[in-house]
């Protein structure tokens, strides 16, 4: 079972969401993850239109409500069904073909997921996808190649044989993707520096 079906199993979504909540509540990484994003979104000034994909269990979607439309996308319905009621627009749709027009939202947040991808084309993709309906601010996650956490998962992957299917990239190289397709990143924070993979961007878009 790949990634993709996996997410789109009831058990696994459900499971998903548990472990979100439980995350959020107990671990110090987590919250320091989520105070980032938080304050990324509150730096991106008015929001009318905000969308997050891929949305999961819907873990950001109440910090996107600022008084505006919130939409809320993901490819596992799956998923969807494990989203808490509340004001949020859920569709059921692919990252990399999402049905909405273009500059549809002043802000796009897209958390936990490129570094899923497949390598530099499908980056590309998304994030030329992500750009196409943003007009504004671009927050996103990705894992970070220089990092305590990507040297132990690089020198365990070399002891077992066993390659990771997780993708990680310089900060030089997520900037010119994001470059690439017309933004520039204004902030990069991490919830451990030096120690996470994960690092967080906000970028506004520079072409209108």
């Amino acid at each position: 079972m790949n990634l993709r079906e996996s997410y789109e199993s009831e058990e696994v979504a459900a499971n998903y969401r548990t472990a979100q909540d439980e995350g959020s509540k107990l671990s110090g990484y987590r919250l320091r993850e989520e105070r980032i994003v938080r304050r990324m979104i509150e730096r991106a000034g008015v929001i009318e239109r905000a969308l997050d994909v891929p949305c999961g269990t819907g873990r950001y979607l109440g910090m996107l409500a600022k008084g505006g439309i919130i939409v809320g996308a993901d490819g596992s319905r799956a998923m969807l069904l494990e989203v808490p009621e509340g004001d949020a627009l859920l569709f059921q749709a692919d990252a990399f073909r999402l049905p909405f027009k273009d500059d549809a939202f002043d802000l796009v947040l897209c958390m936990r997921f490129l570094h899923h991808l497949g390598g530099e084309d499908d980056l590309r993709r998304c994030i030329a996808e992500l750009a196409r309906v943003c007009r504004g601010t671009l927050i996103c996650s990705f894992f970070e190649s220089f990092s305590l956490q990507h040297f132990r998962r690089v020198v365990k992957e070399k002891l077992s044989g066993k390659k990771s299917k997780r993708y990680a990239m310089s900060v030089k190289k997520f900037s010119g993707l994001l470059a690439g397709a017309g933004f520039e990143i204004v902030d990069l924070r991490r919830p451990s520096r030096f120690i996470s993979e994960t690092c967080v961007g906000r970028a506004i878009k520079s072409k209108f």
